[in-house]
């Protein structure tokens, strides 16, 4: 028997409330358009070489501003957030800062308990397998899987910061705003006695011109497995409107034991819209498997 966890913030957040929409054009660029302007311009080219190569590129946003059209780069060998901002008709870097507007997070459990009722089936269910005669399955793993399945907690972690992108144009240092970035993570999360043993994140970072678009820069989800369980399947995707984008990440992860053990799985969803509009969703369950570790898929 599965027994579900589920957390929702009933109100979404509102990471710009108040920002009004900005005059400019954008668009992210494919790997392919990235090439052809480094074909074209020979100091872009060299920039990039500094900072690692193509290879290192994260995402790769073009910016469009009263006639100049700026590049803007986020590079994985960056230990900050901050992008490199580039004038393409100059090909030089221009001072750039990114500035945090609002941030909100949590890590909290999620009150749903296990019933005296479902340990009660699962325990009949383990006793039917034991003495089925298909498969002998010991008390010692029986008591395991259930004590494990006892012990385990979920949890809901969330971590969102808004951004605002400001650029010096000129040669004073006068910055002008081009955009705002919402950096966005939920995490579907399962502890024993406070120790992570798994857990999935939906992450993002989200491009949004308020009011007018918002758009993913860049899918960063992931997954953390620790012993004594292990990771059996974990899969995200992207979905996407004129409204809003959103990313789903689910998994699934194991304990270490044959041929009775416990499962996990684990989802968390995330949602920005174009005004700036936050929506996290994280979830999961647990069970008792007739087994050995993720063999055979669920």
């Amino acid at each position: 028997m599965k027994v579900e966890y589920y957390k929702k913030v009933v109100k979404p957040l509102n990471l710009l409330d108040g920002v009004k929409p900005l005059n400019v054009e954008t668009r992210l660029l494919k790997s392919n358009e990235i090439v052809q302007i480094l074909y074209k311009n020979r100091q872009v080219m060299e920039i990039i070489k500094k900072f690692g190569g193509l290879g290192k590129i994260d995402a790769a946003q073009l910016i469009e501003y009263n006639g100049r059209k700026l590049l803007v780069l986020f590079m994985n060998s960056n230990i900050k957030l901050t992008p490199i901002v580039i004038d393409l008709a100059t090909g030089k870097i221009l001072p750039s800062k990114l500035i945090p507007i609002k941030q909100y997070g949590e890590n909290v459990p999620i009150t749903t308990s296990t019933s005296t009722e479902t340990m009660k089936y699962t325990k009949m269910t383990l006793e039917l397998l034991r003495t089925s005669g298909v498969i002998a399955v010991s008390e010692q793993l029986i008591q395991r899987a259930i004590t494990t399945y006892m012990q385990l907690q979920a949890y809901r972690e969330v971590n969102v910061t808004s951004y605002k992108l400001a650029v010096q144009l000129g040669d004073k240092p006068r910055y002008t705003t081009l955009g705002y970035y919402i950096e966005d993570e939920a995490c579907g999360a399962w502890y024993i006695s406070g120790h992570l043993v798994y857990k999935v994140c939906a992450k993002g970072r989200f491009y949004v011109n308020p009011g007018k678009e918002v758009k993913l820069v860049a899918d960063k989800s992931y997954y953390k497995v620790n012993p004594p369980f292990v990771n059996c399947d974990f899969k995200h995707k992207v979905y996407s409107t004129d409204i809003a984008v959103s990313i789903r990440a689910d998994g699934l992860a194991a304990l270490i034991d044959c041929p009775i053990t416990t499962k996990l799985s684990a989802w968390a969803v995330i949602a920005v819209d174009k005004w700036g509009n936050v929506d996290n969703d994280t979830g999961g369950s647990k069970w008792i498997d007739l087994s050995c570790g993720c063999w055979p898929p669920t």
